[in-house]
């Protein structure tokens, strides 16, 4: 693996691996639309809305590892996979640069899921 110049060049998957996270990301967004579907149709307490966390966190994270090309699970264990199996991430540079892109990518997956669940949590009942 070559040097990273920048961040974009710190990455530690291939485009067979980010398809498996977008295809996540995606199967748990239309999970989080059924789930809303299922509260408001079904008349849930306002309290089990909170439910509504885990898949869109779920969504934010497969879709943001696939836009930044990084996985956060590869990223902790110090590994990369560019569709030709696990290798490890041997310039200590580039490694710390995948786990900070790791660590951004949850703590926005995290936002961004906190922020959804509080706006359906303080939405009227339908």
């Amino acid at each position: 693996m070559a040097k990273a110049e920048k961040d974009d060049d710190a990455i530690n998957m291939g485009p067979a691996e980010q398809s498996k996270r977008r295809l996540m990301g995606n199967f748990a967004v239309a999970f989080a639309v059924g789930l809303i579907i299922a509260m408001v149709g079904g008349d849930w307490p306002r309290w089990a809305r909170l439910f509504l966390f885990i898949p869109v966190w779920m969504a934010a994270l497969g879709i943001g590892q696939a836009r930044q090309k990084v996985c956060i699970g590869l990223a902790i264990r110090g590994v990369c996979n560019m569709d030709q199996g696990e290798v490890p991430v041997d310039d200590p540079f580039i490694g710390k640069n995948i786990k900070e892109k790791a660590s951004r990518i949850h703590r926005m997956a995290i936002i961004i899921a906190g922020i959804a669940t509080l706006i359906f949590i303080a939405s009227p009942p339908y």
